[in-house]
Parts: C-alpha cells; structure tokens; sequence
C-alpha cells in the first residue's frame, strides 16, 4: 500500500540529525522544519502542522 509522507521536524528537535537525514535519504524525502519547535511540534505549532499536512 502506498501513502503520502511528510517528514516533519522542529527546528529544535531532539533528534540527531544525521538521524533526521538518514531517514530522509532512505525515503527519498525532503523534511520541511518548523521554526519556533521541538520534538512535539504539533502541540507547540498545531496551525503550522495544519497547513503543512492539509
């Protein structure tokens, strides 16, 4: 089955980002960064997500 993806991440996520861009790599995505977040994006910037997966 195939789906849409959206890689997303707060521009202060906690995450390693040679993780971040691994992962990226292996699906063939481009990550979009949210200014102003962290690891729980959608609950600091829930309009920001909106628009982004709308």
């Amino acid at each position: 089955m195939r789906a849409p993806r959206t890689l997303i991440y707060g521009e202060r996520d906690w995450s390693r980002p040679s993780e971040r861009t691994r992962t990226a790599k292996a699906l063939g995505e481009k990550p979009v960064v949210v200014p102003d977040a962290g690891h729980f994006t959608i609950l600091e910037q829930p309009g920001r997500m909106a628009e982004i997966i709308a």
